[in-house]
């Protein structure tokens, strides 16, 4: 379930309200924190089960507090899909590590066959995932 959310901010206080949803409407000292609160009230203001709170996703509208908002709010749906993608290809990854070790591929070939990590790993990270692919467990 996707709300519009238009946010603006009173000193330190960030103001939500969900435009057309009577009564949909907190503040909060931190974001994360209106997003708890914007949530909430759009559970109690729609007359949602509580099970909704996690299904709920907002549409922010940032425009009223300032430009550098608007970027970071346009940034940050980008950066959750980006995590989730990541979350995706290391399970993916640890999947076919275990499948190829299965079939007696070598560390060194399953450090050339899968992808590169964006830092270097260590030895020590290198031996823990080979035994890890080898007991078919994740860590």
């Amino acid at each position: 379930m996707s709300y519009p959310a238009v946010v603006t901010r009173e000193g330190s206080e960030w103001l939500g309200e969900v435009p057309g949803l009577p009564g949909a409407h907190t503040s909060a000292r931190t974001l994360a924190g209106l997003d708890r609160g914007m949530r909430e009230v759009v559970v109690l203001s729609a007359d949602l089960t509580d099970a909704a709170l996690s299904e709920i996703e907002f549409d922010w509208d940032f425009s009223a507090v300032d430009e550098t908002a608007v970027k970071a709010a346009r940034i940050a749906p980008k950066c959750r899909d980006i995590a989730e993608l990541e979350e995706i290809s290391a399970e993916e990854t640890a999947a076919a590590a275990r499948e190829l070790k299965s079939h007696d591929w070598s560390g060194r070939d399953l450090a050339g066959a899968l992808p590169k990590p964006d830092r270097p790993v260590t030895l020590d990270e290198m031996d823990k995932a080979i035994a890890a692919a080898a007991a078919g467990t994740d860590e």
